[in-house]
């Protein structure tokens, strides 16, 4: 995608020799101005559904950045030159205004923000490239063509580089619930092509782009049809619901924690072993409060990696690592213990896991399940869940398994090694019935098929959850916009699943979601407290669970076909009538 395509061929006019043919405006399509040029348009197009993100949440520009974006794909030819170098100058841009967080952490974070952005910038211009194709070359309407492909470069993005999802363009309208209850039968890609469609009609039906000549009204027949039966399905969804749920008999309650650490690279041993220390008191003060106000809580959750200890396990191994003690493994266990037995009820701790082999030693991201037995009060430890998708570049370095010399360039120690499979947790208490709950643990949540793929691992073995539990230390980026955007994450990943989620979040935003996607009650971002919250189980079937991303592949593969369909037109020389875009640029 970085590599610069050619531009489609059109039957525009012959150029004369002194003025270039990629500059010679085509009759319908005047010259274009440094305020309407593809760049610019781009840019605003950007800056508009930036807008509409955290940290400004603006939502409805969303519906308006795709109206800038149009003429782009419209216009017979761009001019000037470089003109997809430019397109991904301006992606470029967006991008690192919306993800700037990553460089929080420390400071080696700008090398990654710079090739994350640098890389993410990549799909606008491949987004215009394909469009193009379809609408010049294959004739296809734009109204399909743009959100089809738009919904393509989000599920490729998805995948790539283990996947990074923030910020798509659906999830800027993450509070208008009736919306985004569509995510059930085609995940949240759906809500980022109705979006794009309805942008594109706009587009279409603007009297600019009818030469001035008065709206066409017509052009947006598809937008209001398709938001009309999309806001009808979710109203429905809704109530139906709201229905089912007054006969669900009362949940278990959970305590979510949430305390005040901004986490960094680097720390001197000493001021580690201070923060450590304070780490451990907050939380297990904000516990003790938690209980009292809920006696008989089902259970205590603290984020990732808030248990400073690490989990040590022996395997194979005829003695221990020269630098570990044998009771070392032990002398950790009582000290989780002994948290168990002080706050006195179940938890779910996240924490740092050191597997010792014969091989070598496998670190893992771990959240385990300690309860307390009925009758004796004493902990054990009943269940376990290893971290199934590490962050890039936060917990692995690509290629750092084959170039180990990778990991001296970041404050990183080594590579984290990837669970293998889903947990199911059962959440007991005396007055409700019990309830199942899957954990995943930071950016798991942020990747749909991922969360998809451990339910559905769990069902097999009729296990399935009614809850979802995403632990993760959002400290790291110290209160920005990151935090918002991953509880956005949150909100698709219940309406998809028809789960409730709650989430236990290190300096926020701790929240507790219903299977709607309503956000039932929220902490404030680098505030100290906790959050009792008592979900219920969905009385809805998730569509989206059984048949997955059909409609988001679909589109990949539409947008593939118009790719290699508008590329062999070319090659057999019927390169079609130019579409006049009217736009007066």
């Amino acid at each position: 995608m970085g590599v610069r395509m050619s531009e489609p061929r059109t039957a525009a006019p012959q150029a004369s020799a002194a003025v270039p043919q990629a500059e010679k405006p085509c009759p319908t399509q005047p010259a274009a101005s440094r305020w309407t040029s593809p760049f610019a348009l781009a840019m605003f197009g950007g800056l508009l559904y930036w807008l509409a993100l955290p940290p400004v949440n603006w939502w409805p520009l969303a519906w308006l950045a795709p109206i800038a974006w149009t003429p782009i794909v419209l216009r017979s030819t761009l001019p000037g030159r470089r003109a997809y170098l430019k397109l991904w100058f301006a992606g470029y841009l967006f991008w690192s205004a919306a993800v700037y967080w990553i460089t929080l952490p420390h400071w080696s974070a700008t090398i990654g923000w710079f090739f994350l952005a640098g890389y993410l910038g990549c799909y606008f211009p491949a987004f215009v490239q394909i469009s193009r194709l379809a609408v010049h070359r294959l004739r296809v309407p734009a109204e399909l063509a743009m959100p089809a492909v738009w919904v393509a470069m989000e599920l490729i993005r998805a995948y790539v580089f283990t996947g990074f999802l923030m910020a798509a363009l659906g999830h800027t309208q993450y509070q208008w619930l009736a919306l985004i209850q569509m995510s059930d039968l085609v995940g949240a890609y759906g809500v980022s092509f109705v979006v794009m469609l309805v942008g594109v009609c706009i587009a279409q039906a603007l009297p600019r782009s009818n030469g001035g000549r008065g709206w066409k009204l017509w052009r947006l027949v598809p937008a209001a049809f398709l938001l009309a039966a999309v806001l009808s399905y979710g109203r429905g969804r809704i109530a139906a619901s709201e229905d089912a749920t007054v006969e669900i008999p009362p949940s278990p309650r959970i305590a979510l924690i949430q305390g005040t650490l901004d986490t960094q690279f680097g720390q001197p041993h000493d001021e580690y072993l201070a923060t450590k220390k304070r780490t451990y008191e907050e939380y297990l003060g904000l516990s003790l409060a938690a209980v009292r106000e809920a006696p008989g809580v089902g259970l205590v959750v603290w984020p990732e990696s808030m248990y400073r200890t690490p989990l040590l396990t022996y395997h194979d191994l005829d003695a221990p690592p020269a630098h570990l003690d044998a009771a070392m493994p032990e002398l950790f266990r009582d000290l989780i213990y002994d948290t168990a037995r002080e706050v006195r009820a179940p938890l779910l701790l996240a924490l740092n896991a050191e597997d010792y082999h014969q091989h070598g030693v496998e670190y893992r991201s771990a959240s385990i399940h300690v309860t307390l037995n009925a009758i004796t009060g004493e902990p054990k430890i009943v269940a376990r869940y290893d971290k199934m998708h590490p962050v890039i570049f936060g917990e692995y370095v690509p290629l750092g398994e084959i170039f180990p010399w990778l990991y001296n360039l970041t404050p990183l120690s080594g590579g984290l090694t990837p669970g293998e499979r889903a947990v199911a947790i059962e959440i007991a208490a005396r007055d409700a019935p019990p309830l199942l709950a899957a954990p995943n643990i930071c950016f798991e949540s942020v990747v749909p098929h991922m969360i998809r793929r451990q339910v559905l691992q769990l069902k097999v073995k009729n296990r399935e959850p009614d809850v979802i539990i995403t632990q993760t230390n959002d400290g790291w980026f110290w209160g920005s916009a990151g935090l918002d955007m991953h509880l956005v994450c949150d909100v698709f990943r219940a309406v998809e699943m028809r789960k409730p989620l709650v989430t236990a979040a290190n300096t926020g935003i701790s929240a507790w979601i219903d299977d709607k996607g309503r956000i039932v009650e929220q902490l404030p971002r680098r505030k100290p407290g906790y959050i009792i919250a008592q979900p219920r189980r969905s009385a809805l079937e998730s569509p989206y669970l059984a048949g997955g991303d059909w409609f988001a592949w679909t589109c990949l593969a539409a947008a593939t076909a118009m790719l290699f369909g508008g590329c062999l037109r070319r090659k057999s020389g019927k390169s079609g009538t130019p579409v006049p875009d009217g736009s007066g640029d």
